[in-house]
């Protein structure tokens, strides 16, 4: 089974940390010295090593064993060039202990690109043998201790030239060769895979040691060094799809391969287990951030040889990684002389203490100097100088480092800044200077809120952790400059920078936010707790990027540093989610927030950089994104608060450990931490981060390993803090008052709260769907040539089937008509005769019609996409418009659409507002004057200039601002198939978000107070204009859907909407045309079906079932009407069990008290076709049963079982009616007989002798078994459902591709599965639920994946013969290739009701309805299939027969009681829900005895959090 979903992060735990876990002592570091050797003359001849890589390995000492590798194998020692340098450096290593191997290939290969060889072949085993030889003799036999054979792999991922008996042959010879040649030497083979089982044991004569993995970093953790990802991929991702369900290794040797299919389960057994006779070894390259958790994976896989290195892939070996020293480290060997020590936290913290009694006799004495610059630096103020922030984050991290020794430090520098501090306001209010002289005292005149935010923090985590209230007014005091500082006007609600600064910065108010809610909780105040709700409203509202992610710099200010991203990644992850100032966010997405914000954090900040002063390359953060071809800085401080916020998101773990390697370069010796590894500009107005010893980038080193610093920023620490086992601290509370609360005036409003996941669907009978506007017109470019045939007398009569379905469609309709690119002459041209006949019979019709003139130059660049370049003369403008005005089209058309009016929003623009206006308005006198009281439409198809408005003062009558695709529209649509669903915040450019954008619409790509178009905008929807509005949207696949609300609501009466393509969007009328005039709201059109109403498809299932009134099984519905003549007698006959209690259900929530004869006559039928069994205490719903005879199929599926359980079970819902419990529990019995608890299945078995688990049966089964737990009070049934749940969120899911899988250890997929698995996730009570465990947040995210997966795959297109209409939907698998998909009535209505549940996808139900609507007959029946489509590999058909199963679907989509379908919050609210009164009398039955199954299933485990 697949891991558990982990829940969302803990609060940090308040006991101190342990100490890091200490690297297995095991481990040998193996490493490839692939680097040509260097050597100097000595004394006497002699040549010294001097390459400085061969002298660092020799360093190591004897953890290390190295390849040597001169030459794709050994060379002369004597005669070759590079022989007596390798001989010098190998002396060398051999004298420090470093083991060496020699390296001899072992396959014919060729480099088929830089570093990817290819092996074709064994190399001739006397050529290997060979090269042993050379290598076992003198000098460098005893040099060596053994021999690495290269090219090993069993050809995992190549086609397989060998058998396994002749691979493993081979190298067993080849080892024995090894032996023979040195006895006692080290076989090393390389198979840089998992290798054949029988490769191993050195006892038998297989290899000392094997190399398992020789891949790059994301092949043993996708994850890895991908931290700039979110979600961070998983070994799951490395396996093929069709394996997944086997579940995945971990991160380590073993992540690409898959348990009991890739073969490898022995060798890895047998690794693990250390009882394979052989070492195991891996080598990783590209590993970009250090040796991270590879040590300890390896380790835990029973490797006891690894190397890591950060060199790419094309040349992997050439260099030691830039991170060599941390790597011996993590490995657990000796330090190296050549390595620094490693310098500890203790000795940091020993520092800041030193720096404060260095100002024991200075004006504010206990300060601590903030920088230590180097003799001669310029600015004599670097070494006097105390920054608040510096001293505030020393006194917290000593505070937290624990050391109770160091209270007297903590005391000191809170009493140096008490010194510094600005009283104000009769000394009821103190601001902290942002800087002061330690010596004077000279503060400096500026304050910021975020460093006095520190500050504030800073006392109130003393009175915390110490119960002293010697600094009690000190604190209140600052608390009062704090509140001064919120803006709660309506364009800010922020707290501003400063005294005298107007911007809000969003680490301002991280560090607000902790400060105040401290405070409050410290003083129990409202006031500071409504001050601190009023920070975390801000940084979950407007200082949050949606678009990218993560955190903005301020507000208004789009662009993003370091610490806003570390910082609020700790402020998401640091309140208590009961009593938190945030609460109102769910944990689950605090997580994902901060997730994201670190992931974004990584790709943009990511640094290296050399810092001189311990002469080690530094990885860490820079402070901000680095200008082109600038520099990044390592950034001391930054980097060690990413530190913490690794250690805190549960979706970065393993990057603290990296990290921390990677910084430590930036410690001396004395403990102090340089600000940045090297002197750096670090953005692009010139600020420069020092190299110099600092006391900020010390603090932020010791607090990210203190033993306490879970309580930084933790508001869970509050209450529990005394239990903690902190140090003691000595000093006494002072007699002080409590203070007086603050009362800030006035108090901000309280933010608004966090909208609530989803609610469960309404139980009142839905209302009818809202009519669109009745003063919407369609506005069609009729870019078609028109067709004519000869009529009585010589005249054309208008052919074009388009053209005439137009005419049909009516005066709802005005079209563009454009012959070529303007007008012809109606009588010379070829296409004017027949341009002649059809204009005349849309005239005919009352269809308005416009003539097409374009008025700029330009050219196609690519297909459909053209450029113009400038104004077309306007001369010749006018011609056309003439020629239109002149006889005979002059009195057919309405006006002139004069195109490409664009004001050049995306291009340069060369011509300014004024004369674009002028030109135009122009061009509409002109019109006006050819043919008085004609309409002007121009086609801007962007937002116009306003001066383009305003048909009364001489602008246009119609202006069309938007002609683009759906996507920009609305993002999300057609894109169904991708979640998160995109919004139009994502089409604004990235400075312009944060004022927001405008919903889906014709405003969507364009930004608030940005784009210079609100007074369009504005005009537009208040109707003031004096113009009307159109909108033209190609390339819209799925329907006209939200757009004619949606340009209603904006003010537009004139839209087009088609799914043609942007190369030729007005070729062709939309497939969905009839669909497109209802959705405007028109009359319907002639040559469009009428709609059947729903109330008619019901009407039909009551024919259906009156049919078999004298049969067998007297109400059962038959379940498809063929065709007269179709083969097979039986399918006149057959009743599915399936369809007849969809049926019921449909006709139940209906709501019409007038079919519930019908709905009882069903479960009549259904009740005479059941099998009793175990003495007529269980029954078994068949498969199938033939209406006449009676004569049942001997098949019982668990599906289709539980739908019939549910009909009986929603019929007593909603009569009260017990006239078939006995039924309803013999029902649930046979159910309960299905579940399987063995340890391998923890499932419902299919059917009375099949052994596979459906999803699709687990939703019914789950449904069927809730809703009768509740009617009986049972916990046994309720315990079933249960593990129906648990199966369902657990091994049913397919978590690598957020979607169902079909079954048990079957990750394919069926429509059903998304479909019904989205109402499952979306239908169960959030508090009495069956998997109420899992979060509401997340079971909605999972519907919403599991739907947009669903549209990605079966969205299907299909011709409907029968209704000789093209119908859109889904289909019920994936077509197999070159086979047509085929829209499936049932399923997707099916659909439909998922998606008016899912709050995220709440648009497409009434596309969806309109697109499935051709398969409905005039009868009320709807066909099965669009058309005849053989729908799976296996050859199965669906027919376009009429089918009660689709028809059922249909009335169920839309019932007005469709939300109590599959709703647990309908259980005990149903009696209020205004249902018809349903007359069926509860009959005499004593209730029904308790089911208890023998043995019930052992209770699933709960489904985790």
């Amino acid at each position: 089974p697949p891991p558990p979903v982990p829940p969302p992060p803990a609060p940090p735990s308040l006991s101190p940390s342990p100490p890091p876990t200490p690297p297995p002592s095991t481990l040998h570091i193996l490493l490839p010295l692939y680097i040509y050797p260097q050597a100097v003359p000595g004394p006497g001849g002699t040549l010294n090593c001097s390459s400085s890589e061969w002298l660092a390995v020799a360093d190591a000492g004897p953890g290390v064993t190295t390849i040597i590798n001169p030459s794709s194998g050994p060379v002369n020692a004597t005669t070759s060039a590079e022989g007596p340098a390798y001989m010098a450096c190998m002396r060398v290593l051999r004298d420090a202990g470093v083991r060496m191997l020699g390296y001899v290939p072992t396959k014919e290969s060729f480099e088929e690109s830089p570093g990817f060889w290819v092996q074709t072949d064994f190399r001739d085993a006397s050529e290997v043998d060979a090269m042993v030889a050379l290598w076992a003799a003198e000098p460098f036999g005893s040099l060596l201790e053994g021999i690495f054979l290269d090219e090993a792999s069993n050809m995992w991922s190549h086609n397989s030239f060998n058998t396994s008996d002749e691979h493993v042959a081979y190298y067993r010879a080849r080892f024995a060769s090894v032996r023979s040649a040195r006895p006692g030497w080290t076989v090393a083979a390389n198979s840089g895979s998992p290798p054949y089982y029988s490769m191993l044991d050195a006892a038998t004569g297989g290899a000392d040691l094997i190399v398992a993995f020789e891949q790059n970093a994301t092949k043993w953790d996708p994850a890895w060094p991908a931290l700039g990802s979110y979600p961070r991929p998983k070994c799951l991702d490395l396996i093929r799809t069709d394996a997944r369900s086997q579940g995945a290794h971990p991160p380590g040797p073993w992540c690409p391969y898959c348990y009991n299919w890739d073969g490898v389960d022995a060798v890895v057994s047998a690794a693990a287990g250390g009882s394979s006779g052989s070492a195991f070894g891996a080598l990783v390259y590209a590993a970009n951030n250090g040796a991270g958790a590879v040590p300890a994976q390896a380790a835990a896989a029973g490797f006891s040889y690894i190397y890591v290195t950060d060199a790419p892939f094309e040349s992997p070996w050439s260099a030691l990684p830039s991170y060599w020293c941390d790597l011996l480290s993590a490995a657990g060997l000796p330090p190296s002389s050549s390595c620094p020590p490693l310098v500890s936290v203790a000795t940091s913290a020993a520092w800041l203490a030193s720096r404060s009694a260095e100002s024991a006799s200075a004006a504010t004495a206990g300060s601590l100097v903030s920088y230590d610059p180097p003799a001669g630096t310029a600015g004599s103020w670097w070494r006097d100088r105390a920054y608040a922030y510096d001293q505030a984050a020393a006194a917290v991290a000593l505070l937290l480092h624990g050391d109770a020794q160091l209270q007297p430090t903590v005391e000191a520098i809170l009493q140096g800044v008490s010194a510094a501090l600005v009283w104000e306001q009769d000394a009821s209010i103190a601001a902290a200077p942002f800087y002061w002289d330690v010596t004077s005292g000279a503060a400096s005149a500026t304050r910021f809120t975020g460093a006095h935010a520190w500050v504030n923090y800073a006392f109130a985590l003393f009175e915390l952790l110490t119960g002293s209230r010697e600094h009690a007014a000190t604190l209140d005091a600052l608390c009062g400059w704090l509140a001064a500082r919120y803006d709660n006007s309506t364009d800010k609600e922020c707290f501003v920078g400063g005294a005298n600064v107007a911007w809000c910065s969003t680490e301002h108010h991280i560090d607000i936010y902790f400060a105040l809610s401290l405070s409050a909780w410290l003083r129990r105040s409202d006031a500071l707790d409504s001050l601190a709700r009023a920070a975390a409203a801000a940084l979950v509202g407007p200082l949050w990027h949606a678009g990218e992610a993560r955190f903005n710099q301020g507000l208004g200010d789009s662009s993003s540093a370091l610490d806003c991203q570390t910082w609020g990644a700790l402020f998401l992850l640091g309140h208590n989610a009961t009593t938190g100032a945030a609460a109102a966010m769910p944990a689950s997405e605090r997580g994902e927030r901060a997730a994201s914000a670190l992931a974004y954090m990584h790709s943009t900040f990511y640094a290296k950089q050399q810092a001189p002063a311990t002469g080690r390359l530094a990885r860490g953060y820079a402070p901000y994104e680095a200008p082109p071809g600038q520099t990044k800085a390592v950034w001391g401080e930054g980097s060690y608060g990413a530190v913490l916020a690794f250690e805190r998101s549960a979706s970065h773990e393993a990057a603290e450990a990296d990290l921390l390697a990677g910084v430590a370069p930036l410690s001396l010796a004395s403990g102090a931490v340089l600000y940045a590894a090297n002197e750096t500009v670090v953005n692009g107005e010139g600020a420069t981060f020092f190299d110099w010893p600092s006391v900020a980038s010390t603090a932020w080193r010791v607090l990210a390993s203190a033993p306490f610093a879970s309580i930084f920023w933790n508001e869970s620490a509050y209450a529990e803090v005394n239990g903690t086992g902190m140090p003691t601290y000595t000093a006494a509370p002072t007699a002080q008052p409590p203070p007086p609360s603050l009362s800030p005036s006035p108090p901000p409003a309280p933010p608004p709260p966090v909208p609530p996941p989803p609610a469960p669907p309404s139980l009142s009978p839905s209302p009818p769907p809202t009519p669109p506007p009745s003063t919407l017109h369609i506005l069609l470019p009729l870019y078609i040539y028109p067709q004519a045939v000869p009529g009585p007398g010589g005249t054309l009569n208008c052919s074009s089937s388009e053209w005439l379905a137009v005419a049909d469609a009516g005066p709802g309709v005005t079209t563009i008509i454009n012959p070529s690119s303007g007008p012809v002459n109606a009588t010379t041209s070829a296409e004017g005769p027949a341009y002649m006949a059809c204009m005349r019979v849309l005239r005919d019709a009352g269809v308005r019609m416009l003539g097409y003139v374009p008025t700029k130059e330009s050219f196609e660049e690519s297909p459909g996409f053209w450029v113009q370049t400038d104004f077309r003369d306007a001369s010749e403008v006018d011609a056309m418009v003439a020629l239109w005005a002149a006889e005979p089209f002059g009195s057919l058309l309405e006006g002139i659409f004069l195109d490409e009016a664009s004001n050049m929003w995306s291009h340069n623009s060369f011509n300014t507002s004024d004369e674009h206006v002028a030109y135009y308005r122009a061009r509409f006198a002109s019109v006006r004057s050819a043919r008085p009281g004609w309409t002007v439409a121009a086609n801007s198809g962007s937002p116009p200039y306003y001066s383009m408005l305003d048909a009364a003062t001489g602008g246009a009558d119609l202006i069309v601002a938007f002609e683009q695709n759906a996507t920009k529209w609305d993002p999300a649509w057609p894109a169904l198939g991708s979640y998160p669903r995109p919004k139009c915040l994502d089409l604004i450019r990235t400075d312009a978000r944060s004022q927001g954008a405008h919903p889906p619409g014709p405003w969507c790509p364009y930004c608030y107070n940005w784009d210079g178009v609100d007074a369009v905008v504005s005009a537009a929807a208040g109707g003031s204009s004096g113009s009307a509005f159109g909108a033209l949207v190609y390339a819209a696949n799925n329907g006209a859907g939200a757009v004619p609300a949606q340009a209603a609501a904006a003010g537009f009466s004139y839209i087009y909407v088609t799914d043609a393509p942007f190369e030729s969007p007005w070729s062709a009328l939309p497939s969905y045309w009839c669909d497109l005039l209802s959705a405007a709201g028109l009359p319907p059109s002639s040559s469009c079906p009428p709609l059947v109403s729903v109330a008619t498809s019901a009407a039909w299932l009551a024919s259906r079932s009156a049919e078999s009134a004298s049969a067998a099984t007297a109400g059962s519905l038959v379940s498809y009407d063929p065709p007269a003549g179709t083969a097979g007698s039986w399918w006149r006959d057959r009743a599915y069990a399936y369809d007849q209690a969809a049926a019921a259900v449909a006709l139940l929530l209906h709501g019409d008290a007038q079919l519930q004869p019908t709905v009882e006559a069903i479960l009549q039928g259904v009740s005479a076709a059941l099998v009793w069994e175990q003495d007529a205490s269980i029954a078994a719903a068949p498969f199938y049963w033939d209406v006449t005879s009676g004569a049942a199929s001997a098949t019982r599926f668990t599906g289709a079982h539980a739908w019939v359980n549910y009909a009986f079970a929603l019929f007593e819902l909603l009569t009260g009616s017990r006239e078939h419990a006995a039924t309803l529990d013999a029902l649930c019995g046979w159910l309960a007989a299905r579940y399987d608890n063995s340890t391998d299945k923890e499932c419902f078995v299919g059917g009375a002798n099949v052994a596979w688990c459906s999803t699709e049966h687990h939703i019914d089964i789950y449904f069927a078994l809730s809703l009768s737990a509740w009617l009986r009070r049972s916990d046994a049934l309720d315990s079933l459902a249960r593990a129906a749940a648990a199966a369902l969120v657990g091994p049913l899911w397919h978590a690598g591709e957020a979607r169902f899988n079909q079954g048990l250890g079957d990750s394919s997929s069926a429509l059903d599965c998304q479909t019904w698995g989205a109402l499952f996730l979306l239908g169960h009570n959030a508090t009495t639920g069956a998997a109420a465990a899992m979060p509401a947040s997340e079971r909605g995210e999972r519907a919403a994946s599991a739907l947009a997966y669903m549209h990605s795959t079966f969205y299907a297109k299909q011709q409907a013969p029968a209704t000789g209409r093209l119908a859109r939907g889904y289909a019920p698998y994936e077509a197999p290739p070159g086979q047509t998909k085929a829209v499936w009535g049932e399923g997707s209505y099916g659909a439909v009701l998922a998606f008016e549940r899912s709050a995220s996808h709440e648009a497409a139900e009434a596309d969806l309805l309109a697109g499935v609507a051709p398969l409905s007959l005039a009868s009320g029946a709807v066909l099965y299939a669009a058309n005849e489509t053989v729908v799976n590999g296996e050859g199965a058909t669906f027919f376009d027969w009429p089918s009660v199963a689709s028809t059922a679907w249909r009335v169920l989509a839309s019932a007005p009681f469709a939300s109590i379908f599959w709703n647990e919050s309908a259980y005990a609210e149903v009696n209020g829900t205004g249902m018809p009164t349903y007359t069926a009398a509860p009959t005499a039955q004593p209730p029904p005895p308790s089911l208890s199954p023998s043995p019930p299933p052992a209770p699933p485990p709960p489904v985790p959090p």
